[in-house]
């Protein structure tokens, strides 16, 4: 847990930002300094097509972990109805984060305004990756079943 509580101490102060429930990840949201990601491609019919989405310096994901999400006096999980989880995800918009830690089998995040998100593994998918954490250079940190470790 030592690398992780490490690994997040630059996120530290950091507002949440475009936070998503669903959409290709159980919860995703950014963190850090906005900039635009540019993806240009081709169609199968040979025209160029381009992306452009805002991004965070930091974007943290849960694509297959369990989480619990408490704030604004409302709680929920991943099976939460979509209301209750828009409303979460609307109350930790904007909070900075303050502190990450927890066990080696559960993430805790702490934020200024009392929101907190804990994530671990998921019984259906034991050796899944619960969460990760990307920055500048790609991933930085992942939580998996043999606890959270720094990715080189």
């Amino acid at each position: 847990m030592e690398d992780v509580v490490a690994g997040f101490r630059p996120l530290r102060g950091r507002y949440v930002w475009g936070v998503r429930v669903g959409d290709g990840a159980l919860l995703r949201f950014e963190l850090g300094p906005p900039s635009l990601a540019v993806e240009e491609y081709r169609t199968s019919g040979g025209e160029l097509e381009r992306e452009v989405e805002p991004r965070g310096r930091w974007r943290f994901v849960v694509p297959e972990g369990r989480f619990r999400l408490a704030a604004g006096g409302l709680e929920g999980d991943e099976g939460a109805e979509a209301g209750t989880l828009e409303a979460l995800a609307g109350a930790i918009e904007g909070q900075a984060l303050v502190e990450a830690g927890g066990t080696g089998e559960e993430l805790l995040l702490r934020f200024d305004l009392g929101a907190e998100l804990r994530v671990g593994p998921h019984p259906a998918m034991p050796d899944g990756v619960w969460w990760v954490l990307h920055g500048p250079g790609g991933e930085l940190l992942r939580g998996k079943r043999r606890g959270p470790a720094i990715e080189a």
